[in-house]
């Protein structure tokens, strides 16, 4: 498992080791849509059949959102290190507890959620179309974007090692907060496309930005 890149897609999870790729199938319907690595290494693959789980060996299929949900669609996953997983579905959000196996709804219907992250505090931030909110474990709050706007439709988020904000704002590139100031990147910045759907760091501390015409990375 370890330095593998994996990826959902349309017809089940494949995995890239940086030599070979291998394709795992046989996950229900195989219509995979969002997959996330834990802190111990295990994988975790939402598709249109709820969540399945892979230990290095084998593939298993959790049936841990409830029928009353209506849907037992996984659309995304976040891990944190206390060992919860987060799962947003068709209509709500929920957290499994590996070492309880218990899971629990942390949220009423949210409006078009994009992304979700969980920070190094275990907080977990959702964007949305209609901006970003963050969960405290108690009650969820809305995140005032720059000029104090919270109406915003923000594709995705990522908080680096040192604590900055940047958020994809959809169709006008990508925001950085400090936590004092606000930076907005463009394709007048060198971005290649404003419209950006993923952000990562990597072990440099590089920024990398999947956007609509190829990839980007800010090196600082």
């Amino acid at each position: 498992k370890a330095d593998s890149i994996w990826f959902a897609t349309r017809t089940g999870v494949s995995r890239y080791n940086g030599n070979a790729w291998q394709t795992f199938t046989g996950l229900g319907s195989d219509s995979m849509r969002a997959i996330a690595v834990d802190s111990t290494g295990y994988i975790w693959a939402g598709s249109t059949d709820g969540l399945f789980v892979y230990d290095g060996a084998i593939w298993k299929n959790l049936s841990i959102v409830p029928a009353s949900s209506g849907s037992s669609n996984v659309e995304r996953i976040a891990t944190d290190k206390k060992g919860i997983i987060w799962l947003d579905t068709d209509y709500y959000i929920y957290t499994y507890c590996i070492d309880t196996r218990q899971t629990e709804k942390v949220s009423d219907i949210l409006p078009s959620v994009t992304d979700m992250f969980v920070d190094k505090d275990g907080i977990l931030w959702v964007t949305t179309v209609h901006g970003v909110k963050y969960y405290d474990g108690n009650i969820w709050h809305d995140f005032a974007m720059a000029d104090g706007e919270t109406d915003v439709s923000v594709n995705t988020m990522l908080i680096d090692r040192d604590g900055i904000k940047w958020f994809a704002i959809n169709g006008e590139g990508v925001s950085r907060y400090n936590g004092k100031d606000w930076q907005t990147f463009t394709t007048t910045d060198g971005l290649s496309n404003n419209v950006v759907t993923s952000i990562y760091q990597d072990r440099a501390s590089n920024i990398w930005f999947a956007t609509a015409s190829g990839i980007s990375c800010y090196t600082q």
